[in-house]
């Protein structure tokens, strides 16, 4: 595949960093000492790891050198790490400025208040649409004074290809929030994750032994079965409500027994079909009649357009929160635009041909995914290091750098919790002047911790510490991990 010549343009090979360990390079950051190689060693000693495999690298983010590194070419799965490969790669290929398009388009020909065509919603992708801003399309309508149009609603969702779930994505985690269904027809309702809707299970107050049932927002293409009871004094089955979406139903049951009031974020089956069931109770509730007459023309003509924000604003959102949809969105965009096909296999393909350009080292990598849902990705902590390494040599490096989660020291100002974003309560411990920049990632038997370390004199560690098959939560053991190599670097100036 041939690459656009305004990314080859100035590219310089970069092989210094690719699995190199520049040991003659000088540093005055030096190696790790013995306390905190100790340290370190300590950490992932834990019995609970005892069966794992575990890859680690530390490495000087200016020079690339290797301070400490542990089967640093282990190839494992990522889990949300992917997001490091899938946030770089697309402010290349797509740049910061880029903005996802929905438009409003009619086909046919008005005459008076009769619009003779079809009314089409085009989208492309943008995962953080709101209805509101469908709506707000749809109003040019009216200012147009169209009551009544003779063709159809077509909602197309052309743009991507119509596999809405990923490769390798586990089938009994469709109904969660983290696993969206990707459509170029997208909505995320008040900054709820993209693809939900809202089930709220409360009390009845008139009835304490049975439950009342809220799905925000409404929509009548999606039945709530409420099968669950409130458990008041009941021993069994205390506190066991189940909210759940069947694979590929339109059925939300609800069941088990309620303790308290809980909210949960369950995905639909078809974004673009939830977005056509409200717009035409949108143009209902205006009084534009939609006669659904058969009408073919060739004259589209674009009459509203909505634009999302620079992809560059909407990834604070993205890297903190480890968001998916926009994970898998931006992969499906980049396929679009380099190869006119816009499905994950044709994304992929685009970005290993960029990493290869890049002179990365690829032998060892499995990409399948954007967002690292995935278990058929794999990665190594050496190659994880050198897009960070590289990424260090970018000019929007701070602005990629800080999208993602971070946390301070001490004496230093206290992060909202926008800016922990997954990091939130974690790193307690860090000493004075110190932060971490890093992306977390975890699954079933998987977790990952990578970023950066930086003190006060702008000196920084770049790391990497990825296990696959344990069980529980290892978040302690990275913790005191990061810790330890920040420990050191907060006493080089």
């Amino acid at each position: 595949m041939m690459m656009n010549k305004s990314i080859l343009l100035g590219r310089v090979t970069y092989l210094s960093i690719l699995g190199i360990a520049l040991a003659a390079c000088s540093s005055d950051i030096g190696r790790l000492n013995k306390d905190t190689r100790e340290h370190i060693e300590k950490a992932y000693a834990d019995p609970r790891l005892e069966n794992s495999s575990i890859s680690l690298i530390v490495r000087n983010m200016e020079s690339g050198e290797i301070m400490y590194e542990k089967n640093s070419r282990k190839s494992l799965i990522p889990a949300s790490a992917m997001k490091l490969v899938t946030s770089s790669v697309a402010l290349d290929l797509l740049g910061l400025d880029y903005k996802f398009r929905t438009q409003l388009i009619v086909n046919g020909v008005q005459n008076h208040n009769v619009l003779h065509g079809n009314v089409i919603i085009h989208g492309e992708g943008d995962p953080y649409i709101e209805l509101k801003d469908y709506y707000q399309l749809i109003s040019a309508l009216e200012q147009k004074d169209i009551t009544s149009v003779s063709g159809k609603v077509i909602i197309d969702d052309s743009w991507f290809d119509n596999r809405l779930l990923g490769n390798g994505w586990e089938q009994n985690d469709e109904s969660e929030y983290y696993s969206p269904p990707i459509s170029a027809i997208m909505f995320s309702e008040a900054g709820n994750p993209p693809g939900t809707v809202l089930i709220n299970v409360k009390f009845n107050g008139y009835d304490r032994d049975h439950t009342i049932v809220d799905m925000i927002p409404e929509n009548n293409d999606l039945l709530v079965i409420n099968n669950s009871i409130a458990c008041n004094n009941r021993k069994i089955n205390y506190g066991t409500l189940n909210i759940e979406r069947l694979h590929g139903s339109k059925h939300i049951i609800v069941s088990g027994c309620l303790a308290e009031k809980r909210t949960y974020f369950v995905t639909i089956p078809d974004p673009k079909d939830f977005v056509e069931n409200k717009i035409k109770d949108y143009l209902d509730s205006k009084k534009i009649d939609i006669l659904n007459e058969p009408f073919y023309a060739n004259n589209d003509n674009v009459i509203a357009t909505h634009f999302s924000p620079k992809i560059i604003r909407m990834y604070t959102r993205f890297l903190k929160k480890s968001d998916n949809a926009m994970a898998e969105v931006l992969v499906k965009t980049i396929g679009r635009k380099y190869n006119n096909n816009g499905s994950t296999v044709s994304g992929i393909s685009v970005i290993y041909n960029y990493l290869r350009t890049e002179g990365f080292y690829l032998a060892e990598l499995s990409l399948v995914d954007g967002s690292g849902l995935s278990r058929k990705n794999y990665l190594t902590t050496r190659f994880i290091t050198d897009l960070m390494i590289h990424n260090s040599k970018k000019w929007w490096f701070s602005q990629w750098r800080d999208s993602l989660p971070k946390v301070g020291g001490r004496t230093l100002s206290t992060y909202n919790p926008e800016s922990q974003g997954t990091l939130k309560g974690r790193l307690q411990n860090l000493p004075n002047d110190v932060i971490v920049y890093a992306k977390t990632g975890s699954m079933s038997g998987v977790s990952s911790i990578s970023g950066y370390v930086c003190n006060k004199y702008s000196k920084c560690y770049v790391f990497s510490f990825l296990v696959n098959n344990f069980f529980g939560s290892i978040k302690d053991i990275e913790d005191n991990a990061v810790s330890s190599i920040a420990t050191q670097l907060s006493e080089v100036d």
